[in-house]
């Protein structure tokens, strides 16, 4: 098969979007803390490619990854290659995309922990709450059901173990 070998014009730069329209779910202690499928989804909104924590850091699921974020490109190197980032080139380097995004004003600068462990299925987080509280209105069970709201097939699940639960109390 023939193919064009003819060098091909550089694709246009994508516009990112600006910062504080695209935020960052993350849990503020001493530390930043924040789950690794957020922080894929998060650089896959900014920056325009599919992004995975453990392929990129060579760990497992479960492990958990610190990193000092200063916000600064200090090199002329890392400058190069954070401009390379936000035209959409991947790179594997996580500590320096977390800079980039605090040096662009996306995420502020600090320490940040990364959580690899798997998310907790709500419905067994569901189960869990009407058996320690008994009751499907108790506002730790309402705040679930809201927060999983689009969740339709946890909707229904929770629906019936509303039930179940109602039917057992009479």
């Amino acid at each position: 098969m023939l193919r064009d070998s003819r060098p091909r014009p550089p694709k246009p730069p994508r516009a990112l979007p600006k910062p504080g329209t695209v935020t960052l779910e993350m849990y503020r202690e001493p530390i930043f803390r924040l789950h690794r499928l957020k922080l894929e989804a998060f650089i896959e909104q900014v920056f325009g490619f599919d992004f995975d924590v453990l392929v990129a850091l060579l760990i497992v699921e479960g492990e958990t990854v610190e990193f000092d974020v200063t916000g600064t490109l200090s090199t002329n190197e890392l400058a190069r290659r954070a401009g390379d980032l936000r035209i959409g080139k991947r790179t594997r380097d996580l500590a320096m995309i977390l800079n980039v995004l605090a040096f662009d004003g996306y995420i502020p600068k600090g320490r940040y922990t990364v959580v690899t462990r798997a998310p907790i299925d709500p419905l067994v987080q569901y189960r869990s709450l009407l058996q320690r509280h008994g009751d499907p209105k108790h506002p730790a069970c309402v705040s679930l059901m809201g927060a999983n709201r689009g969740n339709h097939d946890f909707m229904s699940k929770a629906a019936m173990l509303d039930e179940a639960t109602y039917e057992a109390r009479q």
